[in-house]
């Protein structure tokens, strides 16, 4: 046979295979498609409640504990926010949570007994549920467990949490019997993880614990602010810088008072030395007239020569030349005999004023001399206040130790008091946050009522039944031929015999009526 005839005789056996099994062809999808109307219609339905939760950025996020802060802290980093997503959803499903939602619900509307409305299913539906059920009993009681934990593992099986890569929605979906139990569940699961996620994110007896450790800090803090009260009030300071400082600048200005003293008394003892040698060259008084005038000191001893003459005349005449008053009288008679012949007839007789630059230069040496005696009081006086200042610095340094130490522990306990009352009204916070129920976890979308049911799904069965007859029937077909062992065709009696055949009388009907049409 010619090659351009294979095609031909290929088709020819294809057809003869359908036409051979075409009971199965038509029977094997309308059982498909039967049983697929069957699931359709009896099958019971699953009904999903959505609801989506927005972490936004909060205390719980940000911020910490106010017992994290207490002690040394260390640097700590997330990777993004996805760590805070992965442990939302782990606390969504954990059983903690369900657990709470169950106690929240009671065990009999969890599970769908009571408090939700159901459809009404038909005889042969509840049929099988109930042999189904029957069988999931037998198997339960190997291992039993309460009906508490089983409706928790129930939730736990029908929900599901996701979030979307780098996003912060969680969307929640719980499947359930009914519409309303769906709603319900999801629902109350919304609010507990609402206030477990608070309560996780604080601890319960801070207020308490900073309460009272603000009062006793506050009690060393009033301690140590008397103490150094007590202090200063027995150095009479205000402030050890304020009065160092004052020390300081009253030590400057007696240091520079002195400074300027020394000077003023070098000046002053050069000036009165000056002036005293112009006071010793400059004469005290001034001739202001000369007149010549007789000279009456020289008549008056005149007068006293004359007397002692006569009188030595009269003791001549009584007495001898060597008697005693003689002598004494000639030799007074000489003597005044030598003034008189000394004395001028005339004499000058002058008048003098005083000298008025030596009366300035003198006012001025005294002036200078009660300024000098000024400046040395002043310069002692400065350096009794240098000593006294020296002794209130040497003082205030001795203090110095004991005020640092008691500003210290003052200030190291006003610092422990601030930060643990800020710890206080952070964990007010927190409590008052956690009473009125107030989270950053915002519900975007609150649980869903949505009455269309997510399974079983029509077009997913209606795909399924369309494929499984499709390719059901094709290995049944598959599968009857390698299994029948008769010989049909030339090509398997050429393969069977191997020997070349030329032709063959085909038994089908259909392969005459498609020969006669040739």
């Amino acid at each position: 046979m010619s090659s351009s005839n294979g095609p031909q005789t290929f088709s020819r056996e294809i057809v003869e295979i359908l036409f051979r099994h075409k009971i199965l062809l038509v029977v094997f999808p309308l059982l498909i498609f039967a049983m697929a109307a069957a699931v359709l219609t009896y099958a019971p339905r699953t009904y999903r409640s959505e609801a989506k939760l927005y972490l936004q950025i909060g205390r719980a996020s940000v911020g910490l504990d106010p017992t994290a802060t207490t002690g040394q802290t260390i640097n700590y980093s997330q990777s993004g926010r996805d760590e805070e997503v992965k442990s939302a959803m782990e606390i969504i499903l954990s059983i903690g949570v369900i657990g709470k939602v169950v106690d929240k619900l009671g065990v009999d509307v969890a599970n769908g007994s009571v408090g939700s409305r159901t459809e009404p299913t038909s005889l042969f539906v509840q049929y099988v549920k109930q042999s189904i059920d029957a069988m999931l009993s037998i198997v339960k009681r190997l291992d039993p467990i309460s009906d508490r934990e089983q409706v928790i593992l129930d939730i736990q099986e029908a929900l599901t949490v996701n979030a979307e890569r780098e996003s912060t929605v969680l969307v929640l979906k719980y499947d359930a019997p009914s519409p309303q139990l769906a709603q319900i569940t999801l629902a109350a699961l919304v609010e507990v993880y609402q206030q477990e996620h608070s309560r996780i994110h604080r601890h319960q007896d801070s207020l308490d614990f900073f309460d009272e450790q603000k009062l006793i800090l506050q009690k060393q803090l009033d301690g140590s602010v008397n103490a150094l009260r007590d202090a200063k009030n027995q150095m009479n300071i205000s402030s050890l810088i304020g009065r160092r400082q004052t020390l300081e600048s009253q030590m400057k200005d007696v240091q520079l008072e002195q400074i300027q003293t020394v000077q003023n008394i070098s000046s002053a003892e050069a000036r009165m030395n000056i002036i005293g040698k112009q006071l010793l060259k400059m004469p005290e008084r001034l001739v202001a007239s000369r007149k010549s005038v007789p000279n009456s000191g020289a008549d008056l001893m005149r007068d006293q020569l004359y007397e002692l003459q006569l009188k030595q005349k009269e003791l001549i005449a009584r007495y001898t030349p060597d008697f005693p008053q003689v002598k004494a009288i000639a030799k007074q008679i000489d003597e005044a005999k030598m003034i008189v012949t000394s004395e001028k007839e005339t004499r000058d007789e002058t008048s003098d004023v005083i000298n008025p630059v030596h009366q300035q230069l003198f006012l001025e040496y005294t002036q200078q001399e009660s300024a000098l005696a000024g400046l040395e009081s002043r310069l002692k006086t400065a350096e009794a206040q240098m000593e006294k200042l020296y002794y209130e610095m040497k003082e205030l340094n001795q203090f110095e130790v004991r005020l640092d130490q008691l500003e210290r522990e003052s200030q190291l306990n006003r610092e422990k008091f601030m930060k643990y009352a800020q710890n206080v009204e952070e964990a007010r916070i927190d409590q008052q946050l956690s009473d009125q129920r107030i989270s950053d976890v915002s519900i975007v979308q609150d649980a869903s009522l949505s009455e269309k049911p997510v399974s079983p799904s029509k077009t997913l069965i209606a795909l399924a039944a369309v494929l499984l007859s499709t390719g059901g029937t094709g290995a049944l077909i598959f599968l009857s031929e390698k299994m029948d062992s008769r010989i049909r065709g030339g090509r398997e009696l050429q393969f069977a015999l191997g020997l070349p055949v030329l032709g063959v009388l085909p038994e089908s009907p259909i392969y005459r009526r498609v020969q006669v049409k040739q």
